[in-house]
C-alpha cells in the first residue's frame, strides 16, 4: 500500500466533501 497515494485520494476527498458541507 502506498501512504502517500491513499493520503493524496484522502485530501482530495476531503476538499471535495469541505465545500459540499459548508
Amino acid at each position: 500500500m502506498d501512504d502517500d497515494l491513499v493520503k493524496s485520494a484522502h485530501e482530495v476527498l476531503v476538499q471535495r466533501d469541505l465545500p459540499s458541507r459548508s
